[in-house]
């Protein structure tokens, strides 16, 4: 019985993730929640407003994807 429970258990941790995958996906979708959000038009998930940190817009809103980027070798 415990052997099952436990195959069960790592088999679940395989598909959704674990507890740290869990929480930031919950956090990027209530980010992604907010009314009128456009979807990205790479990726097609909803975008969120972000602030710019740096040049010359720095401190102004703009949107972001929440989807993570690939990058290309």
């Amino acid at each position: 019985m415990l052997n099952r429970q436990m195959e069960s258990q790592g088999t679940a941790f395989k598909n959704e993730g674990g507890f740290r995958e869990t929480l930031t996906r919950v956090r990027v979708e209530s980010k992604a929640q907010q009314k009128n959000a456009p979807e990205c038009p790479e990726c097609g998930r909803l975008m969120t407003k972000r602030k710019a940190r740096n040049g010359k817009n720095t401190g102004k809103d703009f949107w972001g994807c929440t989807g993570v980027r690939k990058i290309e070798s």
